[in-house]
Formats: C-alpha cells, sequence, structure tokens
C-alpha cells in the first residue's frame, strides 16, 4: 500500500515566550544522494527565515533548535520524529540607500537566519509533505521566542497566538521513477523597503539545481493557531490574508503590482504606504508534471520617499512604420528634467525635452537613444542616464490562410508573411481548439492541425523575425487572427460562371481540400487541378467532385459559354443634339467583356459601353468591343444644331376687361402658350388675351428636327385698375324723397336711365322718384378704362319708417337667410340689437344694411322667438325707436 509521509519542521517551546517577528521565511530542501540503509535517500532540509534585526528584546534572535515531523497522510496516522538541530547561520543586510536618486525618511536593517537538517527517508511512491512553524527551543532557561508574524501586516487579519508555517514536499517514485528532486533556492538577503506610489521592481525568482520548469503564483499565507491546537499541528493551516477592496491573496499589494508567473519578477506602482506581506508558491514541473510545491514570503514596507531613474527597454523595434513613441519606464516622484538625444548620425537637432516625446526616425536602421534625467529643486545632485537601441526596419505584414474542411480531416495552415528586411524566424500558433486546450498549438511555419470536433474556432498566429542575425522575436511581432468554422460537411468554393471567346482559354478555380475530378474531361488540361485550363467550343458546365476522405466530399459547377464572335449595335447612327450640350452614346453587345470608344471630346472613362461627349461641331465617334481574342467595332455620328431664334412682342400694358393681342415670330416648328386657359389660340403666333390680372405670358418654341430643345419667352401684360366704380348700396326711400347719389373715383360719368335724376353726366347728380328705380353708372378716364356699377332705390308710399319682418329662415338656401331691419327716411342709424328669450344680447349693430345670420358664437341659434330693438333719426329730425319680435325658422 502506498504511502505519503508528512515532515514537519517544528519550533518547539518548553519555558514561557516572547514574540519574534518574522518578516518572511522558506522550507527548502536538497538531495545528497542514497542512504546508509538500504532503499533510503538522504536530503539536507533547511529553514530560512527573514526578519528586522531589532525584533526580538535581546538583539537578533533565531530559533536555537528544531525538530523534523513527517506526517502520513492517511486519516488518523500521527507523526514521525527525528533529532534535533540547531540554528546554522545568520547574515544581515543594513539597507541605507546611496543613490542621490532616493531619498528614504528612515533606513532599515533585515537579517536571514538558517537551520538545516540532513535526514535519511525512505524512498516511497507517495510523496513526503514538509512543514514548520518558527516556534522555537532555545538551550538557555527563559529564551523562548514565539516566531510569527508582526501584527501591523496591512493585508492580513489580524494575528492573535498564531505561528507561522513553511511547506515544502518531497516528491515519491509515482512522480519521480528513479529520478530526485531538489527544491529551488532564494537568494537571501534583499532589498525590501519601497517608495510609495512609485514604479518598483523586485525579484522573487528562484534557481532550480535541477533544470526543472518553475512557476511563480501569489498564494494566502498560512498560520497555526497556538492557543487551541497541542503540538504537533498536521495540515492543512489557517489562511490569513485579509479580503479588502485594496488587495487580496492574488493582489496583495494591490491592483497596480503583479507578478509574473514565469520570471518571478514583481513590479508595479505600490501603495502611498503601508506594511504588506507577499507569499508566493513557487510550483515545479519535469516533464509536464507538477513535482513540487512551496512558499516563500517577504515583508514589505512602502514608505514616502522620493525616487527617480532612468530606465529604458532593452531594445525597440519597429516592424511597420518609423514613427515611435518613448517615455521613461521608471515612474519617477522626484521632480525631474528630461534630456532625450535619438542618436541621428550628423543631426544635432534630434533630442527633445519632453517626458514622452514621439520621434520619427529619417532611415532604416539601427539608433543608439540616450534618455539623461536630472533632479530639480533640493534634488539638483540626481542625475542618471539610460541607453537603448532602436531598430527601424518597416514592411512587415503578416498573415496566413488556411482550406477550410470538415471537422474529421485536418486543416492546413498557411504562413504568408511578409517582411521587407530580415528572415521570419518565429511561428507561434495557437488554433484555439477549446476541446484540447493543452496541445492545440505549433511553431512549425506551415502546421496542420486535427480539431477534435465541428465548431467554430479562433486560431491566433504570432509570428516574429530575425533582423540581420539579432534576434527580436520577442518584440518584432505580430498577431493575426481568423476563424476556422468546421462543419460536417466539406466546403467547396467554385470559380463564378463566365462567358469566353471560342479561340481562348480559361483557368477555373476550386477552393477545397482533398482530391477533385473534373467532369466532363472535354477541353480540360488536368481534370484532376484545383485550378485547370479549359477552352471548350460550345456552352460546357464543368462539375467538380472533391473527396477529403471518409464521409468528406462535396460536389459543385461552373459554367462556362463559350462565343464563336462577339457582335455590337448601336440605337441609332446618327445623333442630332443643341448646341453647347452633352451627347450619351451607348452600344449593345453580345458578350463583350471591354469596350473602348474613340472620338473628340469625350468626358466619360472611354472603356465603358456607354460614355458622354461634348463635341464643339459635327464629330464621328468609334467603338470597339472585345471579349478574349473576339472582336468587333462600329461608329455613329453626332450632328451639332443651333437652338430656335425667336422674338416676342406686342402691347404690354392695358385696361382691365379689355382683350389684346400678342405676338410672336422665328424660325421654330412648333409654337405653344401659357396659361392656356387665358389665351384664345395656345398654337398660334398671334393670340388674343384678356387677362383680369397682370400676367406674365410663355411661349415655347421647338423644332421637331435637329435641336429638339424648347426655347422659352415671356411677355409681361400689366392690367391696370385705376378707379373702381361704386353707385353706393342699394337703399329704401319714400315717395318724392330726395335721394343725393355719389359714384366718384374716376373723370366721366354716364348714369342710366337718366329718369328722376338732377343731371346723369355728373359723378352726384339727386333723384326724386315715386317708384321703384334701378340705375347704373359707367365710370371712364380719358385712356379709355371703363367700370360699371348699379344701385337699386326701392320707393315706398308710407312716411319715414324703419321697416322690421316678423320671420327669417337661415338655412343657406339665398332666400331669407338674412334678418336686417328696412329704414326709410332715416339719416342716421343707431343700432339694431337683439335678445333670446332669457334677456341674453345674441346680436349688435350699427349699420342698417348688416343683419343677424342666425347664428350665435358661430354656432346656429336654436329655433324660436328672439326680442329686437332698432333705433334711428328720420330725415326732418325725428327719434324713431321700435321693438318687436321675430321667429327663427329652419
Amino acid at each position: 500500500m502506498r504511502k505519503n509521509w508528512l515532515l514537519i519542521l517544528w519550533l518547539l517551546p518548553l519555558l514561557p515566550v516572547t514574540a519574534f517577528a518574522v518578516s518572511g521565511g522558506e522550507l527548502c530542501y536538497k538531495y545528497l544522494g542514497p542512504g546508509v540503509k538500504p532503499n533510503t535517500a538522504k536530503y539536507e532540509v533547511s529553514l530560512y527565515m527573514s526578519a528586522n534585526c531589532k525584533s526580538a528584546k535581546r538583539g537578533d534572535r533565531y530559533p536555537g533548535a528544531a525538530y523534523f515531523v513527517f506526517w502520513d497522510p492517511t486519516p488518523g496516522s500521527g507523526p514521525i520524529f527525528t533529532e534535533t538541530t540547531k540554528l546554522d547561520s545568520v547574515v544581515s543586510l543594513n539597507y541605507t540607500p546611496e543613490n542621490k536618486c532616493i531619498s528614504y525618511r528612515e533606513s532599515y536593517c533585515f537579517s536571514t537566519g538558517r537551520i538545516r537538517a540532513v535526514v535519511e527517508l525512505p524512498i516511497i511512491e507517495g510523496d513526503y509533505i514538509v512543514t514548520s512553524s518558527l516556534l522555537s527551543y532555545v538551550n538557555t532557561p527563559g529564551d523562548n521566542l514565539i516566531y510569527s508574524y508582526r501584527p501591523d501586516i496591512d493585508n492580513l487579519m489580524p494575528l492573535m497566538h498564531t505561528e507561522a508555517v513553511y511547506t515544502t514536499i518531497i516528491p515519491g517514485t509515482k512522480k519521480m521513477g528513479n529520478q530526485y528532486n531538489s527544491s529551488p533556492l532564494y537568494n537571501y538577503p534583499q532589498q525590501v523597503v519601497v517608495c510609495g506610489n512609485t514604479s518598483f521592481s523586485y525579484d522573487f525568482s528562484q534557481k532550480d539545481p535541477d533544470a526543472d520548469k518553475i512557476i511563480y503564483e501569489m498564494c494566502d499565507v498560512e498560520v497555526t493557531d497556538s492557543s487551541q491546537v497541542a503540538f504537533p499541528v498536521k495540515p492543512p493551516y489557517m489562511p490569513v490574508f485579509k479580503k479588502d477592496p485594496l488587495y487580496d491573496p492574488e493582489h496583495q499589494m494591490g491592483e497596480n503590482v503583479t507578478l509574473d508567473k514565469n520570471t518571478g519578477i514583481l513590479s508595479g506602482v505600490g501603495l502611498e504606504t503601508g506594511v504588506f506581506m507577499i507569499n508566493i508558491c513557487v510550483s515545479e514541473y519535469r516533464n509536464g508534471k507538477l513535482i513540487n510545491q512551496h512558499q516563500r514570503n517577504q515583508l514589505f514596507f512602502i514608505t514616502p520617499c522620493l525616487q527617480a531613474q532612468a530606465q529604458l527597454p532593452k531594445e525597440y523595434i519597429k516592424c511597420k512604420d518609423f514613427t515611435f513613441n518613448f517615455q521613461n519606464q521608471f515612474v519617477s516622484t522626484m521632480p525631474v528634467a528630461y534630456h532625450w538625444d535619438f542618436g541621428v548620425p550628423g543631426k544635432t537637432d534630434d533630442t527633445s525635452a519632453l517626458e514622452k516625446p514621439v520621434f520619427t526616425f529619417p532611415d532604416t536602421g539601427i539608433y543608439k537613444i540616450k534618455l539623461v534625467i536630472s533632479g530639480l529643486g533640493d534634488n539638483s545632485e540626481c542625475h542618471d542616464t539610460a541607453t537603448s537601441s532602436v531598430r527601424v526596419y518597416p514592411g512587415f505584414k503578416p498573415g496566413f490562410i488556411f482550406k477550410q474542411a470538415c471537422a474529421s480531416v485536418p486543416v492546413e495552415f498557411t504562413d504568408t508573411t511578409k517582411t521587407k528586411y530580415g528572415t521570419i524566424n518565429s511561428w507561434n500558433w495557437d488554433f484555439g481548439d477549446y476541446f484540447n486546450e493543452i496541445n492545440d498549438t505549433s511553431t512549425l511555419q506551415n502546421p496542420i492541425y486535427q480539431y477534435s470536433s465541428r465548431g467554430d474556432y479562433l486560431v491566433n498566429y504570432i509570428v516574429g523575425k530575425y533582423l540581420y542575425g539579432i534576434s527580436c522575436a520577442d518584440q518584432c511581432i505580430d498577431t493575426v487572427k481568423a476563424r476556422v468554422s468546421l462543419l460536417d460537411i466539406l466546403l467547396l468554393k467554385l470559380s463564378n460562371d463566365t462567358l469566353i471567346c471560342a479561340a481562348d482559354s480559361i483557368q477555373i478555380f476550386a477552393n477545397s481540400i482533398g482530391k477533385i475530378t473534373w467532369e466532363p474531361n472535354y477541353h480540360i488540361s488536368n481534370p484532376h487541378s484545383f485550378s485547370p485550363w479549359v477552352n471548350p467550343d460550345v456552352d460546357t458546365r464543368y462539375v467538380a467532385h472533391v473527396d477529403a476522405g471518409p464521409g468528406c466530399a462535396a460536389d459543385d459547377s461552373v459554367l462556362i459559354r463559350s462565343l464563336k464572335s462577339v457582335q455590337i449595335s448601336l440605337p441609332q447612327r446618327q445623333m442630332d443634339i443643341c448646341v453647347a450640350d452633352t451627347a450619351h452614346l451607348f452600344a449593345f453587345s453580345n458578350g463583350a467583356n471591354a469596350y473602348q470608344w474613340a472620338g473628340n471630346n469625350i468626358v466619360s472613362p472611354k472603356d465603358s459601353a456607354d460614355i458622354f461627349a461634348h463635341p464643339l461641331s459635327n464629330a464621328w465617334y468609334f467603338i470597339t468591343a472585345t471579349l478574349g481574342s473576339c472582336r468587333a467595332t462600329d461608329s455613329m455620328q453626332v450632328r451639332i444644331f443651333d437652338y430656335p431664334n425667336i422674338r416676342v412682342y406686342g402691347d404690354t400694358t392695358m385696361c382691365a376687361g379689355k382683350a389684346i393681342s400678342i405676338h410672336v415670330r422665328g424660325n421654330a416648328d412648333r409654337y405653344t402658350w401659357t396659361p392656356a386657359t387665358q389665351v384664345s389660340d395656345v398654337n398660334s403666333l398671334d393670340p388674343v388675351i384678356a387677362p383680369l390680372i397682370s400676367t406674365a405670358f410663355h411661349v415655347e418654341a421647338t423644332d421637331t428636327t435637329g435641336c429638339t430643345k424648347p426655347v422659352d419667352k415671356r411677355v409681361i401684360i400689366n392690367v391696370i385698375h385705376k378707379f373702381k366704380a361704386n353707385a353706393g348700396n342699394d337703399t329704401t326711400i319714400t315717395a318724392g324723397q330726395s335721394l343725393q347719389l355719389n359714384a366718384g373715383g374716376a373723370i366721366n360719368y354716364v348714369w342710366t336711365p337718366a329718369a328722376g335724376l338732377s343731371d346723369p353726366n355728373i359723378s352726384n347728380p339727386k333723384a326724386v322718384l315715386n317708384t321703384d328705380m334701378e340705375y347704373y353708372v359707367k365710370v371712364s378716364d380719358d385712356e379709355g378704362c371703363t367700370e360699371y356699377d348699379s344701385l337699386h332705390v326701392r320707393v315706398l308710399k308710407t312716411g319715414y319708417d324703419i321697416l322690421v319682418p316678423n320671420a327669417f329662415t337661415p338655412n343657406g338656401d339665398g332666400l331669407n337667410d338674412i334678418f336686417r331691419p328696412i329704414p326709410v327716411g332715416i339719416k342716421e342709424f343707431y343700432s339694431f340689437e337683439i335678445y333670446d328669450r332669457w334677456g341674453k344680447i345674441v346680436f349688435r349693430s350699427t349699420e342698417s344694411n348688416k343683419g343677424w345670420d342666425g347664428r350665435v358664437n358661430a354656432q346656429p341659434a336654436q329655433t324660436g322667438t328672439y326680442v329686437w330693438i332698432v333705433k334711428g333719426m328720420t330725415v326732418d329730425n325725428k327719434l324713431i325707436e321700435k321693438h318687436g319680435a321675430v321667429v327663427l325658422l329652419r
């Protein structure tokens, strides 16, 4: 039965203890060879502990002795103890910076102690898990110390009655076979003071004597509870990292500080201040298998300080253009001035004082650049310099293609990367097979990969190159991505159907994989090629049969039409256009795919079936149409004609109500007048017009041949309205009453009939009537313009009065729709008012000729009886005031 044994390095107290603050530690081992006893192996197990030099009350204190304990991980099993080992050595480091570009507020002292033990372990199939606690046993009475972490560590939970614990694994034969392992080893001691809010870099890397692959990860700190658990304590142990918005086990100094899993370099920008424990899990891999994992931790002091440094990458490389963006890689907190020299030979203006300059190099090549920083103010003694190489070799164009296939067939990838300088030397493919994430990569230039199943896969291709023998694959690289879609069926894409001349050949293409056979085997260069040439003399449909393996086949076809001769035709042999116009010429063909025109002033591309030309005189145009070797030609003439020449004349001023003639003359074939409704004959040369208002009359002249575009001329006729005849309003008088008429507004007046008038040829005659009369007045001026109006006089045989109807019907039929008073012999009309049955006024007027239309607030009033009141003054100065009722009917 296989057993796993657990070895614990435990520092055991026997007397009362005092605290010793641990700032870091690690447990590791070294294989020394076979043991003395059969089937055993000899190992040196070492415990390293770091602390502040002033941690202990009596100077530097480390465990004087320790026990090693092996655990059998079988449930219920107990530990196995070995002999006591003693403190081996202590190394101290005082860190007081002399760099003028860094200013600490205080100096620090650190030391590291080591305890070693040589043990012989039985060779077993399972793993030995070795752990240690920093709890001390010292031979001198009263000299016992508890080794725990200091209580003011910002990213750990409060530590009460706890002891620091370290672990490692010694792998057994199941992992190692007949091999043995020595764990990686850290370099002690190192600087652990960092300036706040400043970039830093700290090396956690370890050297592995067996050249195993090492991976570094941040992981949780573990401790034991010395107040609750009796010695010895079997793992697992208690994690104590604090969960905080600023830090957690994966971001132990904040999100801006990261650990490179391959190099072990911890770098970034720390917080402003604080004390932080960084705990690293170091994993060893041999032949792809995890064989060991142990922890290494170190206390970091982040303190306020000013720091500056010039730091540049080892090399800059540009593979696409000549322009670079530069900046200091170190984030300085000390105010500094910058001086950049970009190293262009023979140039003195290739410098910059900017913090982040942009510089364009004049040519390809290698340039040596230099950055000098200088402290400002109180830090003027700070100076630092960094140099780097800039390699300018544009023209790097990465790419790749692949042939799509069924999921059951491997996919062939082909690198298409091009470079103007250097040699492509690095190909890294990630085929994106999420069903096989471990083995879906390749470093071949043109790999073939078999996917696990159908689906969509995102391929990432990272390609790099050498430049004149200098490797830059880590910088002069680019990434190309493409999506591979694998189906259960084979994808096959052929050339498009096409037309060729019977005397020609054409190459057809099939995009797929596998083996191909074309049918029919007729006028084809190779029926088993993916790109054969064909020259059929008749229309032929070629069918492609593609087979890429069992269950992966596809068929498709392409039609090649064969034309024995090209024919061309023009819609017309002769085109007539007007002067300065553009001619649109076009031709038809039975299959030509190329055209070429020749002639004067062609203003559009000549290689089209239709063109535009702007000839200045009569011209001939020639066209050639081709399809491969087949050719046809034709021609046509364009003739130039003038526009019709016309003129319009006639009177342009007329009196309203009259009719006149307007005239047009010219060489056109046809004339058309508008507006047509006011012209006697729209096609006449001399139409008669009688507009009521001033009007613009247009005549459009056109020719039926030659220049057929119309010519438009306009004549504006001004209609004179100098006056308007007004005989006055209709009125009512009593028999024998004198009535004063008044027309006005003109020069000449004629009233008809003359009966009852004092003078029919003046503007204001008096009329005395005994019967009703309709008078007409004609008014005119000296230019002959006339106007007419009329007046109806009603004669009553009664005395002076205001007559009012007793009913009206406002129904919109034009009869009795308005209710109004009729004044007889009234010289002044005062008012006319109408009330509803509730005494509310619904209409009022001071003009006798205005009446009520039966509406209230624009809405029809209700039928029924309404009360009216009317007032006026007669010609003999008598007041008339009457009232009554009227019935509204509908």
